[in-house]
C-alpha cells in the first residue's frame, strides 16, 4: 500500500480515471491539492430535530448555520468520492477548524468501491459561536493505493433522511435543555419564595402578632381580674364588717334593757338589806 501524492492527485482528479475525488473546479486544484491531501469544504447543512420541509432538514438543507455552544449539525462535503477496489482513503478534521472547537465525530476511513458524498456529524464544544458556510473548509484526505484489487462492492453513500437526523440531538447531551431545565426551577424556586414573601410571610407575622396579642391581652385580663377580685373582697370585708355593726346596732336596746334590770335588781337586793 502507497501513499497517493500531489502529482497523481491532480492527474487523476482532471479526468484519469478512477478520478478518486470530484466536483473540484479546476481553478480551485492547486488550492485544494498539496503535497499529499486533498481538502475537502462543507457542502449542505442538516440541523437535528428540524422535520421537512423546514429548512435545515433533510429534503431541505442549509447553506449557513450559526452552530450554538453545544449545539448539533451533519454536514455534507461538498466534494464527493470516486474510489475503485485499489484504493481507500482516511479523512481527518482540518486543524484550523478543530482547534476553534468544533469537534467531528465520524471522519475516518472511506472503503475502497465508495462513491458519493461524506457526512459528518459536528459539534461546537468552543464557548463562541461557529459559522458554517457552504464552501467552508472541512476535512483533509489522504488516498492510498492497495498492493492488489479488494472484493469490494461499490458502496454508494446512504442518503439522509429525517429519521437519521430524529437519531441525533440537537445539542450535544442536551446542553440546551439541562439549561433550560435549570433556569426554569431557579425561576420557580425564585417564584416560590417570593410567594413566601409575598403571602406566607405576612400570614405567619399575623399569626405571631395575634399570638403575641392574645398574649398581652390574656396578661391584661388577669390583672383585670385580680383587680376586681381585690376589690370585691376589699368590699366584701368592708360589707360583713357593715353587717356586724347593724347586728350591734340591733342588739343594743336589748343589752340596755339589760343593763336596767341589772340596776334595779341592785337597788333592790340593797333595800332588802337594809
Amino acid at each position: 500500500m502507497s501513499l497517493v501524492l500531489e502529482a497523481e492527485l491532480k492527474s487523476r482528479i482532471q479526468g484519469a480515471t478512477p478520478r478518486l475525488v470530484t466536483d473540484i473546479e479546476p481553478a480551485n486544484l492547486g488550492e485544494q491539492v498539496h503535497g499529499c491531501v486533498v481538502e475537502l469544504h462543507i457542502g449542505d447543512i442538516f440541523q437535528p430535530g428540524k422535520e421537512s420541509p423546514k429548512l435545515g432538514s433533510a429534503q431541505t438543507p442549509r447553506r449557513e448555520l450559526v452552530l450554538k455552544e453545544g449545539e448539533t449539525a451533519v454536514l455534507g462535503t461538498l466534494e464527493g468520492f470516486e474510489l475503485d477496489t485499489e484504493h481507500t482513503a482516511i479523512v481527518l478534521p482540518v486543524s484550523s477548524v478543530s482547534i476553534k472547537g468544533l469537534l467531528m465525530t465520524n471522519p475516518g476511513h472511506v472503503d475502497p468501491n465508495f462513491q458519493g458524498r461524506l457526512h459528518v456529524t459536528v459539534i461546537n464544544m468552543g464557548r463562541e459561536p461557529f459559522l458554517l458556510q457552504r464552501g467552508g473548509r472541512l476535512l483533509r484526505a489522504l488516498f492510498f493505493k492497495l498492493s492488489g484489487p479488494v472484493n469490494s462492492p461499490a458502496k454508494k453513500a446512504a442518503a439522509l433522511d429525517d429519521d437519521t437526523l430524529d437519531r441525533l440531538s440537537p445539542d450535544f447531551l442536551s446542553v440546551n435543555s439541562r439549561v433550560c431545565d435549570a433556569a426554569k426551577r431557579e425561576i420557580d424556586s425564585a417564584i416560590r419564595m417570593n410567594g413566601w414573601l409575598q403571602y406566607g410571610l405576612p400570614a405567619v407575622a399575623a399569626i405571631l402578632g395575634a399570638v403575641v396579642s392574645g398574649y398581652w391581652t390574656n396578661a391584661s385580663n388577669t390583672k383585670e381580674f385580680e383587680r376586681r377580685i381585690t376589690v370585691i373582697e376589699t368590699q366584701n370585708e368592708k360589707v360583713n364588717a357593715d353587717v356586724r355593726l347593724l347586728k350591734l346596732e340591733a342588739n343594743y336596746p336589748t343589752e340596755e334593757r339589760l343593763e336596767t334590770l341589772e340596776t334595779k335588781m341592785d337597788e333592790l337586793i340593797h333595800k332588802g338589806l337594809k
